[in-house]
């Protein structure tokens, strides 16, 4: 009974460490065959934290925007676009945190 509950512990705590936990904020974005999905994640706090999420079309033109809040306790959301129908081209993507002038995060994926 012992070995048991020591390894049930030893399990829980490898658990805990494992690598989802996030170390700094991160902005993914994916073109799959139907749409774009791009994830931010970034650390956990004990406060909703409000963002924008811009994208920028290849000509440099800001082609949605859209604004997330994520509540207290959670670390990451995500946005996404169906890809048919979009430009050709390199497009970017970038997180803003509400209150700040300089985005967080910026990625960029190209669409043939």
């Amino acid at each position: 009974m012992k070995n048991l509950l020591l390894a049930a512990l030893a399990s829980l705590s490898l658990f805990a460490a494992s690598d989802n936990v996030v170390q700094e904020d991160k902005l993914n974005c994916e073109v799959g065959s139907e749409r774009i999905v791009c994830t931010y994640s970034t650390l956990n706090e004990n406060a909703d934290r409000e963002y924008v999420v811009k994208w920028f079309d290849p000509n440099g033109k800001e082609s949605r925007l859209k604004y997330s809040i994520l509540p207290a306790g959670h670390s990451s959301f995500y946005d996404y676009r169906f890809l048919p129908g979009r430009l050709a081209g390199n497009w970017t993507v970038t997180v803003f945190e509400t209150g700040f002038d300089s985005y967080v995060q910026k990625d960029s994926f190209i669409i043939d």
